[in-house]
């Protein structure tokens, strides 16, 4: 699907699309382990978004880099990713933005047992979520939370957030890329395959 969309993208000369197609691209990459073909999408996509000044697309694409890093167990630099997305999330005003950014920094910040810091975080990412309509990021970090209130079920708690979550898309218009990050980060935890 992304790669024929980043080819029409092409064809019709919309290097927005083309940017937002690659960082899709990498996404899907990321979901099934491919990390260098990841990182070469998400690289080609954040040139473009700087390129043409698409600033809600090159926070995303931070983001994503963010969960590379996070997924290679490189921590502070996948913190880095994510505060400077939260940056250009605040400046651009785009609210699901902000709410991804700052529940991407609470599942960071929890892998790193820093559970209070991962708590503010993403209760400031709901109410963002909340008050901009938001819902499938709400659930999300609902989920979150909850699964840092448990101290045992952490993986039934990801699971009934999981099959919250495809629940709700059906009745809200969200970017299949942000749908397949939210599932895979929800079936990492519930599979317990998040790196410690």
């Amino acid at each position: 699907y992304y790669e024929r969309a980043l080819g029409i993208s092409r064809e019709i000369g919309d290097r927005g699309g083309e940017g937002t197609n690659l960082g899709n691209l990498g996404i899907a990459h990321l979901s099934l382990g491919r990390v260098e073909e990841a990182i070469d999408y998400y690289e080609r996509a954040l040139g473009i978004s700087r390129e043409i000044g698409d600033r809600r697309n090159e926070g995303s694409i931070l983001v994503y880099f963010g969960l590379l890093s996070m997924y290679q167990g490189e921590d502070e630099m996948a913190l880095q990713y994510i505060d400077r997305a939260k940056k250009i999330a605040v400046s651009t005003g785009y609210a699901p933005l902000q709410a991804s950014s700052y529940m991407t920094s609470a599942i960071i910040l929890w892998l790193m047992d820093r559970d209070s810091e991962a708590r503010l975080e993403l209760e400031h990412g709901k109410s963002i979520a909340d008050s901009s309509g938001y819902r499938v990021l709400s659930i999300a970090c609902s989920a979150f939370l909850a699964i840092l209130d448990a101290a045992d079920g952490t993986e039934e708690i990801a699971l009934q957030a999981l099959q919250d979550l495809q629940v709700e898309v059906q009745t809200v218009d969200v970017p299949p890329a942000v749908i397949q990050m939210l599932q895979t980060m929800l079936i990492a935890i519930a599979s317990g395959e998040l790196p410690e």
